[in-house]
């Protein structure tokens, strides 16, 4: 059986970007931001969250600079 993956919501948290982006580590993400490096996120409460369209355009080479 296939395994599909849900809708992507308007902010994914970083722990949970695996769920909506297969292959993407979210201590990929953590390492890419403490360089300055990565798609652009967002903090809230010291969660870090990413849209699905930031995380796109970063895979797609669209994006390169983070906040």
């Amino acid at each position: 059986m296939k395994k599909t993956t849900p809708p992507a919501p308007i902010l994914i948290a970083r722990q949970k970007i695996e769920d909506y982006f297969p292959g993407l580590s979210p201590k990929t993400l953590a390492n890419l931001a403490a360089q300055n490096k990565g798609p652009k996120f967002y903090k809230q409460n010291r969660i870090v969250y990413y849209t699905p369209d930031e995380i796109r355009k970063y895979l797609t080479g669209e994006s390169k600079v983070s906040t």
